[in-house]
């Protein structure tokens, strides 16, 4: 890869901050565009990347800021700057983005707290040297045979972004932009490398149904059309809450007294709650607590000596009869004429 041939000198380092690199190029004429053996270097132009020579390691960093010192601005012409005696001397401002071996330059990892030294020498890097550098970030020796896959390109220098499935979920990877940034066709695209270059499975929780229409070697199975089913027992009362949004005044006492009811109808194996419940069609027994001028003293009994199996958090019972029970629920606290039975 040849990271630091002389042909694509740019300048030196002049001052070196946990946050960036300043490089002072020696002439102006060393920040335009150039080919060299067939491949564009974009020269100092902002956006564009770099390596900086060190001892041991190499850095790859990217330039951000382009200027010139203060003495020199009141100078500028266009002829002086493109002029080969140019007496300007532009310096620009680099963030690392990863070192690497010197002896193998195509290996880029994390910078890991290093840093080039004042007086390091910085190189134009291509955009086939950057397709290489994308390409191996992140590659372990045993990673053979994981698919390289190609996303896109770099909006900066055009170059071909082609990385391992390893390195993206090998650890935790967000995929951010803008809208219609191309977040969902980057996504689809590596769903669909997982399916055709891999043997391994993805999960969509799809909420806007973007993916829905993704059939091509992907089986899928949309939850809500009846094949797939989500246990609700498996929710707490609180993420039921969540779900249902009732109004906490009015709604949610009720709501709290109907799964209770519930709840005890489905563990009162010695149907002890008999008289509440209600016969259906064809006399099929239908355990929902009628309360309506029932006695309370036989309900509050079971209540209490269940407690610990009503008030455990679960939801536990029949869903299907929920709206019935809400219904049930609501009657007077106390008969007109017994104050042991509930009202109408």
């Amino acid at each position: 890869m040849k990271p630091f041939d002389h042909r694509k000198f740019l300048g030196y380092v002049c001052e070196v901050t946990p946050n960036y690199v300043r490089v002072q190029i020696p002439t102006s004429v060393l920040l335009g565009a150039f080919y060299l053996e067939g491949n564009l270097f974009k020269g100092g132009a902002v956006g564009s990347f770099v390596t900086i020579e060190g001892q041991d390691y190499g850095f790859l960093g990217r330039i951000y800021e382009v200027g010139l010192p203060q003495s020199e601005k009141n100078e500028i012409t266009e002829s002086k700057l493109s002029s080969e005696n140019t007496i300007f001397h532009p310096v620009c401002k680099i963030e690392l983005l990863g070192l690497f071996n010197v002896y193998t330059p195509e290996r880029i990892a994390k910078t890991s707290s290093r840093f080039p030294t004042v007086g390091a020498k910085v190189f134009s890097c291509s955009n086939e040297q950057m397709t290489a550098y994308i390409s191996k970030y992140g590659v372990k020796d045993t990673d053979e045979d994981i698919p390289i896959v190609r996303i896109g390109r770099l909006t900066s220098n055009n170059s071909v972004c082609q990385i391992s499935l390893n390195s993206v979920f090998g650890r935790h990877c967000a995929v951010l932009g803008t809208t219609g940034g191309g977040k969902s066709w980057t996504v689809a695209k590596l769903i669909e490398s997982i399916s055709k270059g891999t043997s391994n499975k993805c999960i969509i929780i799809d909420a806007t149904g973007e993916f829905s229409t993704i059939t091509e070697n992907i089986v899928s199975i949309n939850i809500g059309t009846g094949e797939t089913k989500f246990d609700y027992t498996r929710l707490s009362i609180d993420e039921l809450y969540f779900l249902l949004k009732p109004s906490s005044k009015v709604q949610v006492p009720k709501l709290m007294d109907a799964i209770r009811s519930l709840k005890m109808a489905r563990i009162d194996n010695d149907e002890a709650l008999k008289e509440y419940y209600q016969v259906g069609q064809q006399g099929k027994l239908r355990k929902i607590i009628i309360k309506a001028n029932k006695s309370k003293q036989t309900y509050n009994r079971f209540y209490y000596k269940n407690t610990s199996l009503i008030e455990d958090n679960h939801c536990d019972f029949d869903f299907t009869l929920l709206p019935f029970q809400i219904t049930n629920e609501c009657v007077w606290d106390t008969s007109r004429n017994d104050s042991n039975l509930w009202g109408d």
